[in-house]
């Protein structure tokens, strides 16, 4: 009895370090960006609309270097977290271009959902094409290094001692958590972020890879925040290739925080995930 007390405390533990890391990373950053970082860079891209719209992502240099310096302090963690990125790696451009596709459709599908239900409209806007793809390739280094620190590492972490679906709840949890300072933030819009989370995690469980993730993240903050100027965790673009001259809160759409603080997004989120568990169960993985 005594030697499985101390397993569970352990295991406990090891969650609670896993979580405290991220967060305590995550304030470390959020000071580094505003004092810092973002200082430093508008000094170098200048302050004009294109920088300002994507310093915000660039901002995650931090997160990166803290991932690394963790890498260094934990080296069996970097054997299992270098073994997963290695991991299905005969399908990354396959899962890339999925996870693209897939972040886009349920993500300009919400959109579209509220533009005919008549909460916003749609017109065209003042971004350039070459803003546009610099804009994604600054999302996906943002949205890749959140899944790289919030999925693998917390993965890498806690693999073979803590079951999947703790693992999956946790780091969904604390996924939110580090959305819950952002502008307009609601209980709903949290439990949203939280959603994200989980069904990042069950797509990287699925598929064996991180890369998955990475790609529907990337499409999803891109979408809604450059294609279509709505707020992106709770903060709009100033630029994009589209954005509404006027929104208003409804079922389908919250103007503090987009459509991810909304709760037909939080349905359609939970029939992705029962989807996901569906396809993991018939892979033959219990989670």
């Amino acid at each position: 009895m005594k030697e499985q007390t101390e397993y569970r405390f352990t295991r406990a533990g090891l969650l609670i370090e896993a979580s405290l890391i991220i967060l305590g990373a995550y304030f470390v950053i959020k000071f580094l960006r505003s004092y810092i970082i973002f200082p430093g860079l508008l000094k170098v891209l200048g302050n004009g609309e294109a920088a300002t719209a994507v310093i915000p992502y660039l901002g995650h240099i931090g997160f990166l270097i803290i991932l690394l310096i963790m890498l260094v302090v934990f080296p069996a963690d970097k054997r299992v977290f270098m073994e997963m990125l290695d991991a299905g790696k005969g399908k990354r451009i396959k899962n890339i271009l999925i996870g693209l596709l897939v972040g886009f459709l349920m993500n300009a599908g919400l959109i579209s959902v509220a533009v005919m239900h008549g909460d916003m409209d749609m017109v065209w806007s003042n971004a350039n094409l070459g803003f546009i793809v610099i804009a994604f390739f600054v999302v996906m280094f943002q949205s890749s290094v959140e899944e790289l620190l919030n999925r693998s590492w917390f993965l890498a972490r806690t693999k073979n001692h803590i079951p999947m679906p703790l693992v999956v709840f946790a780091s969904s949890f604390v996924f939110s958590m580090i959305h819950w300072l952002n502008p307009g933030i609601t209980v709903l819009a949290a439990l949203n972020v939280f959603l994200a989370g989980v069904i990042f995690a069950l797509s990287m469980y699925y598929t064996g890879n991180v890369i998955f993730a990475c790609a529907y993240h990337t499409a999803w903050n891109f979408t809604q925040n450059f294609l279509f100027g709505l707020p992106c965790s709770g903060t709009p673009s100033s630029l994009a290739v589209m954005a509404p001259t006027f929104t208003k809160d409804s079922f389908f759409y919250d103007p503090a925080f987009g459509i991810e603080g909304t709760v037909f997004t939080m349905i359609m989120q939970v029939v992705v995930i029962i989807i996901l568990g569906v396809l993991i169960k018939k892979r033959g993985r219990a989670i």
